[in-house]
This record gives structure tokens, sequence and C-alpha cells, in this order.
């Protein structure tokens, strides 16, 4: 409506860029096997005295300086290392969602929007986008490029936006779609009037349980139908709601 200039961009290693803070819980990880066995063999002078071994697997116990992608406070920390600097260059926090900031800048609003690392950008003057764009290079820019995307099309958290039309805006998840069709197995193949049919709640307890490999796809399945549900797809809300209840013994 606004006729906003939008770009996107990705932080290169965020969690990397976000040491632990002072007087936060320390959180540990174990490097087993393999992994313990070729830090040793690179660096024995750092790493050797370390090593312990249990039932003939090596381990090495460590303490994270920094967060670490798949521990449940690295995207908080990472969250509070992004609005933190946000804030010291004037963004205020949106009260409704909190990975939304605003700031007032030549009379219009710039808009930031985020999810984890994945941001986006929109104010009605270009230059103004190109200097916040600039600012946040200076900080996050220094273990590796910003890859920053302007233009009226950005592919965003598997989504495409597209404002190319004046006036509207469109959502299309079609790619992402495609993908876990082409992931599905052949006797997936077919279509269906509603993906909610009146049989859909209707469960046998003596159905024979999925063997591993097909279980981990159908739990994978569901997540990214999860996803598609909250952004492009709503009307899949109901049997997604359904399938999330399944996926711990398919």
């Amino acid at each position: 409506f606004e006729g906003r200039d939008v770009a996107t961009l990705d932080i290169p290693g965020a969690f990397l860029q976000t040491e632990m803070p002072d007087g936060e819980k320390d959180v540990h990880v174990m490097l087993d096997g393999r992994m313990a066995e070729l830090l040793a063999k690179i660096s024995p002078e750092t790493y050797q005295e370390y090593v312990h071994h249990r039932r003939g697997q090596a381990y090495i116990y460590c303490k994270l300086n920094v967060a670490l992608y798949g521990t449940l406070k690295a995207a908080l920390l990472f969250w509070k290392k992004l609005s933190t600097s946000l804030k010291a260059r004037g963004f205020t926090v949106n009260p409704y969602d909190w990975c939304v900031m605003n700031k007032m800048i030549n009379g219009k609003q710039f808009t930031i929007v985020w999810h984890v690392d994945d941001l986006k950008l929109s104010h009605m003057e270009p230059a103004v986008v190109d200097d916040i764009i600039a600012s946040l290079k200076e900080e996050y820019g220094k273990v590796g490029e910003l890859t920053v995307r302007r233009g009226k099309v950005h592919d965003y958290l598997g989504m495409k936006l597209d404002f190319s039309e004046k006036g509207s805006f469109t959502v299309d998840m079609e790619e992402y779609l495609d993908g876990m069709l082409e992931e599905a197995p052949e006797d997936m193949n077919g279509t269906a009037t509603t993906p909610a049919a009146d049989h859909l709640f209707k469960t046998r307890d003596s159905a024979p349980k999925l063997d591993t490999e097909t279980a981990a796809l159908f739990h994978r399945l569901t997540a990214q139908m999860l996803f598609v549900c909250q952004r492009g797809r709503p009307d899949l809300r109901t049997t997604v709601s359904f399938l999330t209840k399944r996926v711990q013994a398919p």
C-alpha cells in the first residue's frame, strides 16, 4: 500500500557471532567418536588431554563460548543480541511480535522483521534501506558476507514474496511444496478433493508401525507442512494438527 522498497538478508554465522553472556548457565556439548578422534589427531597438544574413553568410544566434553546451532538457547541468545543492536539504532520493538521492530526515518516508518538470522527490511526510500544494510554489514559482516537481495521478488523462509504489482502483494510457496512432493514416495502419488476428508480422525490401534526410515520421512514432511500451514496454506491446519499428534509412533 505504501510502495516501500524491500530488502531481505541473511546474517552469516549468526550464532558463532553470539557469545555466551556472563551470568548465563553454562551449556556443555559432547563430541564423540570420530569427531573426538580427529580433533586429537589434528591438534594433540590442544585436545589429547581432554579425550576420554568409554566402551571403546572417544569423547571430548566442551563448554560453549558462543551459541551453537541446535541448542535450545542459541536462537534466544541471537534474538537478544540482534534486538539489542537494533534498539541502539533507535528501533522500537512491536509489543505484539518481538521479532518486528520499527523506527520513523524521514517521516516514514522503517520496519525490520526477522526469523532467527533471516531479516526483511522495508522503507519508502531505497537510500534509507541501503544505510541500514550498511550498518548491519559493519556489525555482522566480520565472519562472512551478508547475503542481500533487492528488488520486487524475494525468496524468504521458503516463501516467494512478490511486490511487483502496485498495491498488491503475493505469497507463493509452490516451489517449497514441489520440493516436498519430489521427496514423497511413489505410493503417495494422487490427488484429493480436500486436505481433511471425513476419515481423517479415524485411527486403527492394530495398524502396523512404520519402519524407522519411513517414520522419519513422515515426521519431516509433517514438520514441513506445519511450516507451510502457518504461512501460505492455512487450509491445511486441521489436517496438520492431527498429523503432528502422530509423529512419535506413526
